[in-house]
Parts: C-alpha cells; structure tokens; sequence
C-alpha cells in the first residue's frame, strides 16, 4: 500500500516533468524548478518539526478527538506564519526573479503542502495507509491533469504550473473532514504539546532546509550563471534521474519508519536495529539495479526527455546523467542510513552532518560549475552525499558504544 502511494504519485510525477518542459519550453520549466524548489525547501522546513513530533510521540499520546483538532490547527497556523515570514525574505532576495502572481500562487501552494503533509504524517504514525494512499492519489492526478489543460489552453507559463499544482494539494484535502479523524485515542496519560513536538523537531526542520536547499542551490547557481534555459535542462534531467530513486527506495523508508519509532518507544531496541538492516539492504539492491538499467537506457531517456536536447547533451556533458543517477541513490540511502540518530533523538548530530554536507556542495558547486558545467552541480551531490553517510555512520557507532 505504502509502495502505491508513493509509486503511482511518483509515476505521474516523472512523467509531468516531460510533458510540462515540452508543454511550457525549458526556460519556463527552469523558472519553475527554481520555484517549486523554493517552495518545498520553506514548506517542510516551516512544518518538518511538527511532522516528525507527530510521527515520533504518536504512540505516546492520549487525547479526545477535540484536543487532537486543537492541537493540529495550531501546529498548522504556525507553520503556516513561518513558511509566508521565510518564502518573502527569500523572494525579495532574488531581485525581481519572481512577479507578484507568481508569489501569491507560492504562498498558496506552500500552505497547501504543509496541510497536507501534517495530516499525512499522523496518517503514517497511525499506520493507514489507505488514507496516504487515497490523498496522494487524488493529488497526482488532479495536479496531472489540471496543469497539462491550463498550460496547454489558457498558458504555457510557469506560474501555470503552480496553480496546476496547487489545485491538485487542495482536492486532496478535501478527501477528509478533518485531520484529527485519522488519529485514534491512545491509552497514556501523555498529551500531546506544540512545545515536546518542537524541541525534538526544530534540528530536523533546519536538516530538511539544508537537504532541500541542495536542489535549490543547484537551480540558484545554474541561472546565474548559465540562464534558464540550462537551468531548466538541468532541473528536468535531476528530477528523472534523482528523485526518481524515491520511487524506489521512498517506499521502504515510509513503510519502516513507523513501525520503527513505534518498536523503539516500546523498548524493542533489538528488533528495531534488526528491521533497519533489513530496510537498508533492501534499499541498496534496489539502488544497484536502478543504476546498472539506466546506465544502458540512458539514450533513450534522453531522446524521450529532451529531444531538442538529446544529441548534443551526451557530448557536451558526457557524465551527466551517471553523475545524477548516482547522487540519487547516495542521497535515497542516506535517508536510511541515519534512522539509528532518529531513534536516538541525536538530531542535533544529524543536523550537524547535514550542515557539513551542505559546505561541501555549495564548495563543490562554486568550483564544479566553473570547470565541468552543469555536470558539477550532479558532482557536488554525490560527494556531499557521501560526507553525510559517513559522518552518521561514524556517529551511529560511537553513540552504539556509549554505555
């Protein structure tokens, strides 16, 4: 069920990423990756510390549903007041990027994401998958479907496709009533608080903006200094061959992950490390399959992709594509491989590792686009990739040997 929710999306999700370039042009596209990054870095980094007390306490609270409601509103309207306090900043930074129309369509799509991804979290600490599985498939298609008619009859702009995609977050919140109907009373006395869900939260919102703000540094860094036309390029291969490995192993980190939490504050340690081996093992053979098949359809990839592009890309940056696709599965793995810091509540070491990597990429980045294009952006996450792993492979071990 878990493997649906996110496959189907992620299928639709691919596949708009080549019919919105073809539809709206690379420059449009790369003016809207820029966008969308933008919003999905303020978005979870404004929630990301209420979804992950949700998913962390869950199963450690007690309340009536109007407690519940209560307490998911504030944590909406909060972070909510973060997201519009943080996407203005940022739009004011980028001299004149963005027009209003553009703004008002990010600040409406951003607070459509945080809605949904609270009441998506407390579906996934309750274990219903049927209810992930119903709102983001109404999501993916509607978002789909919506977008491909306003490009196509109305405009073929980039602000085109955040009112497409904003439609689609709102008719999947309105699968539901209400957040607080997913989630079922508990038998501990424990509450639940904005204040417990923020102090184990606020480290891994700072770990999403600085994982998220990788993309973004790409799109930002590109643009300056190769245009949007190669930022669009760019954007649209990252999202095929980069969050494409989340089709694959997103599955299994959304499926373990609660039950993970849920058999650790139980005091089942030893089955919890035993069922995060078996996640991330399955994790890296998928990872091995997924690069050894794209390295031989490449070709095709990029002929369906881009086809305007297709034939001198591959001599023009000839690592390209295999520079993407190993960053992605590096960076799918990594989200597994620090689980042990979670449970740990070791945030601060996560966001820790995270802000190291984020030096490396944005040194990386500075450096790699000078000498190798585009392709030095795909450089700098594979080896910003591989300093995250191993500063939380480094620290799981050391806080396994802490008596």
């Amino acid at each position: 069920m878990y493997a649906l929710a996110k496959g189907v999306p992620g299928v639709l999700g691919l596949l708009s990423v080549v019919i919105f370039v073809r539809l709206v042009g690379p420059e449009q596209f790369g003016l809207y990756a820029i966008m969308a990054a933008t919003i999905s870095m303020w978005a979870t980094f404004a929630s990301g510390w209420f979804c992950q007390g949700i998913v962390r306490y869950y199963s450690s609270w007690h309340a009536s549903y109007r407690e519940l409601h209560r307490f998911l509103a504030k944590g909406i309207g909060v972070s909510i007041a973060i997201y519009s306090v943080a996407l203005l900043i940022n739009f004011a930074s980028l001299d004149n990027l963005f027009s209003w129309i553009e703004f008002g369509l990010s600040f409406a799509l951003g607070a459509l994401i945080i809605s949904q991804s609270i009441t998506i979290s407390c579906a996934l600490s309750d274990l219903q998958p049927n209810v992930v599985l119903r709102v983001e498939m109404i999501r993916a298609i509607v978002s789909f479907g919506v977008t491909c008619a306003i490009a196509y009859y109305v405009s073929a702009t980039a602000a085109s496709l955040l009112a497409g995609a904003g439609i689609g977050y709102a008719f999947s919140l309105l699968g539901y009533r209400s957040p607080a109907l997913i989630l079922e009373p508990k038998t501990q006395s424990e509450k639940p608080g904005l204040a417990q869900a923020w102090i184990y939260g606020w480290p891994l919102s700072f770990w999403f903006l600085a994982q998220l703000s990788f993309a973004w540094l790409d799109r930002i860094m590109i643009q300056a200094q190769f245009g949007l036309h190669d930022t669009g390029v760019f954007a649209s291969l990252s999202e095929i061959f980069t969050r494409g490995f989340s089709l694959l192993i997103y599955p299994i980190t959304i499926a373990a992950h609660p039950r993970l939490t849920a058999m650790w504050n139980a005091g089942d340690k030893k089955g919890s490390w035993h069922l995060l081996k078996i996640a991330v093992s399955l994790g890296v053979g998928a990872s091995l399959i997924a690069v050894i098949v794209l390295h031989f359809t490449q070709g095709m990839l990029l002929r369906f992709i881009l086809p305007t592009e297709a034939a001198t890309l591959p001599h023009a940056q000839p690592f390209l594509v295999a520079a993407l696709t190993t960053g992605g599965a590096i960076w799918q793995l990594a989200l597994l491989m620090h689980k042990p810091l979670e449970l740990q509540s070791r945030t601060k070491i996560m966001l820790l590792a995270i802000i190291a990597a984020f030096g490396v990429k944005l040194v990386t980045n500075r450096f790699g686009l000078a000498h190798f294009g585009v392709s030095g952006a795909a450089y700098g996450t594979i080896l910003s990739g591989l300093v995250y792993m191993t500063l939380c492979a480094l620290s799981t071990r050391s806080g396994k040997s802490t008596p």
